[in-house]
């Protein structure tokens, strides 16, 4: 790899002779040496593993699959209607997987790996063609895939129609969870109001911008549904309620402007659209009429905005293609935030 050999000595250097104890209601084993494997926690761990593992093996033969690695995470997609070679080739190609990691004493986990089907729904897909993908089987070390109808990757959910509605309730899910947790600190008066909205901000509402580039495709009835808990939250931690038996009646705005935030679909929205932004620089193709059209075959097209993030009078002067009422267009959004159209 052209390290020189002071780096190499380095390397080694850091990884023999390491040791490491185990406690147990503060009691400590004897020390052990470590024979393989890098130290958890350190910086220079994920940096050499990745090394390690870069001469992962790669398919070669007749069908197009791809393997996309990040850290120890291993996904492996293959594209095709002729479902028969899928599972020969597949089932070829972690065999050859197995062979590499037995070769260099990596371990895998089979209970955490799962295959999934993504056909999209009836009028897209063939139903001989949907039934054959569910008949694929997979092996690896001598044991069947787990066949998954929602898959989790990096921590968002894939189902078998590519759309993300059950990533969004497992995203509601994670933020009552972490509301709950926190209940204590939004309904204590001794707190002040400052400390739990930055809480809000660093712990439950990141849960919801998580990734949010790749699901925003869900309905505007689904991201109002988290507009919904996010003001439930904020209202908690103002004292701003709207029950019946409240001194006031506060609105939506008012609220917003005490807290001094961002509506989360507008967070929701920069943060697509500074994301897409990011890509059409670094890849001008991404966003040609060819892979628009592949996008619209699985109804997975990204949002309105999107498409047309550089034709602004196309996209206001067609109200079907607005995606939020409250956001009327581009044009208007980056008005309110003062941000300069892409030339």
């Amino acid at each position: 790899m052209g390290f020189s050999s002071y780096t190499c000595k380095f390397l080694l250097n850091f990884l023999s002779d390491r040791t490491y104890k185990v406690e147990i209601n503060n009691t400590y084993s004897f020390s052990y040496t470590a024979k393989a494997g890098t130290p958890q926690g350190s910086v220079l761990s994920c940096v050499i593993f990745i090394l390690y593992v870069a001469d992962f093996p790669k398919h070669i033969g007749n069908l197009n699959i791809k393997t996309i690695q990040f850290a120890d995470d291993v996904l492996i997609r293959a594209s095709t209607e002729i479902t028969s070679l899928a599972e020969i080739e597949l089932n070829d190609y972690l065999t050859n997987i197995l062979q590499y990691t037995n070769k260099w004493k990596i371990k895998i986990n089979t209970n955490k790996c799962e295959e999934i089907a993504i056909v999209g729904n009836q009028f897209q897909t063939k139903r001989r063609l949907r039934k054959n993908c569910y008949n694929i089987n997979l092996n690896l070390n001598n044991e069947r895939l787990t066949k998954a109808f929602n898959l989790k990757y990096l921590g968002v959910f894939i189902s078998k129609n590519f759309k993300f509605n059950y990533h969004l309730n497992y995203i509601k899910r994670k933020m009552i969870n972490a509301y709950f947790l926190l209940k204590p600190i939004f309904f204590n008066r001794k707190i002040n109001e400052k400390v739990k909205l930055l809480a809000y901000k660093q712990i439950i509402r990141s849960i919801a911008l998580y990734a949010c580039p790749i699901w925003m495709q869900v309905s505007k009835a689904q991201i109002e549904t988290i507009s919904l808990l996010e003001r439930k939250i904020l209202r908690s931690c103002c004292g701003l309620y709207r029950r019946p038996g409240s001194v006031k009646y506060h609105k939506n705005t008012t609220l917003y402007n005490k807290c001094n935030i961002k509506p989360v679909q507008n967070e929701l929205v920069r943060y697509t659209l500074n994301f897409c932004n990011k890509l059409l620089n670094e890849n001008p193709h991404l966003y040609d009429p060819n892979n628009m059209r592949n996008l619209h075959y699985y109804k997975s097209k990204p949002p309105s905005y999107v498409i047309y993030l550089f034709n602004e009078n196309e996209l206001f002067n067609n109200e079907e293609l607005l995606y939020y009422k409250n956001l009327k267009t581009i044009h208007d959004y980056r008005r309110i935030n003062q941000i300069n159209p892409t030339s």
